[in-house]
């Protein structure tokens, strides 16, 4: 079957890792930016061993605040079936790292992770494993980014993939971070990083919609964010016709988009709103299936998203492509992403914070 391809167009952006009857706070709810709120500090960057689990530990006096990752070895079928999946990328309390894991036995990842300076007051909350997990913020703190790891994950007895994380980002009403599968049966667990209430961190949420911003207040720039799947188009017996286009943020209108393939796939954007004063800079890559976003002198990577351009699905629906690398580059000098197949195209984008 030949594939084709679907081309929606991310916009020219010059820019950064809910739900279905959830009632989201405005961003204009949470408490006022302090104006005594520190600048940010650009954090290290860590990288892991590569292997299905990968684990990149942040080393004493630091705290690990985001992450990504690089799939090395990815399955799919030579027909074009994406047989794979990212099944963890996201904080680890325990040992103050960042851990990122592949689905299949033969494929290989690279964990990074970022971390900051203690004095800067980062935490890490975990949730349950449930098919929904919420890691909910300690007191005197604010969800300012997270991740998943994944305990069950269905798929055909050939391979192809039955599943999708259609939650991934931060809910304002319970200052949580919540990760959420798409079958019932499988099971997944949220982690939070948690920033002081002091630096000013706001929510905001986009509309329920096939592509939706969450545009930031006036005061504060999109640093973060995530989504919320409401609408996951398959086929009957399993097989995803659907998949997240986007995830990362939007400079020209200073906010956070996610969007979904399908024509009838609906999603909610959230944002990770930081005030100004921070000194967070957007950067953007080119169009391209390999995409860097350099961050300009006197910053370094904090974090980052992607936009896909050019998706490859098959004339039935079948997805035949993924970002499998959405992450910093050696040094934290950029943001990289990278599609799996060798039409598609994806824009990077780079959260970038001081040095000095």
């Amino acid at each position: 079957m030949n594939p084709r391809t679907l081309l929606r167009r991310f916009g020219l952006l010059t820019g950064i890792g809910i739900l279905a009857a959830l009632p989201l706070t405005p961003a204009g709810a949470l408490p006022a930016p302090s104006a005594a709120a520190p600048r940010a500090t650009a954090p290290t960057l860590v990288t892991g061993s590569e292997g299905r689990q990968s684990i990149a530990r942040c080393p004493a006096g630091t705290t690990v605040m985001g992450g990504g990752y690089q799939a090395t070895r990815f399955a799919r079928s030579n027909g074009g079936s994406v047989y794979d999946y990212v099944t963890a990328n996201g904080p680890v309390a325990a040992d103050n790292s960042w851990r990122a894991g592949v689905l299949r036995d033969t494929s290989t990842v690279v964990a990074y992770a970022l971390c900051a300076p203690n004095d800067q007051g980062y935490r890490i909350a975990t949730g349950n494993s449930a098919h929904q997990s919420d890691a909910t913020c300690p007191t005197g703190t604010r969800v300012v980014g997270g991740g998943y790891g994944i305990q069950s994950f269905a798929r055909a007895n050939g391979g192809t993939i039955y599943d999708y994380a259609t939650a991934n980002g931060p809910v304002a009403t319970d200052n949580s971070w919540r990760a959420r599968m798409h079958q019932g049966n499988s099971r997944i667990t949220a982690t939070a990083v948690c920033a002081p209430e002091s630096m000013g961190h706001r929510i905001a949420t986009g509309p329920s919609a096939g592509q939706s911003d969450a545009t930031c207040p006036t005061g504060t720039r999109v640093i973060g964010g995530g989504y919320g799947i409401q609408t996951f188009v398959h086929a009957r017996g399993g097989t995803l016709y659907d998949s997240l286009t986007a995830n990362g943020p939007v400079a020209t209108d200073n906010s956070w988009r996610a969007r979904m393939l399908h024509d009838s796939g609906r999603v909610i954007a959230l944002a990770v709103c930081a005030p100004e004063g921070l000194g967070y800079r957007i950067a953007t890559g080119p169009s391209a299936r390999d995409s860097q976003a350099a961050c300009p002198a006197g910053t370094r990577v904090a974090g980052g998203g992607y936009g896909v351009q050019r998706f490859v699905r098959a004339n039935g629906g079948e997805i035949y492509d993924y970002p499998v690398v959405n992450g910093p580059t050696p040094g934290a000098t950029a943001w990289r992403a990278h599609m799996l197949h060798d039409s598609g195209r994806v824009i990077a984008l780079a959260v970038c914070a001081p040095t000095g």
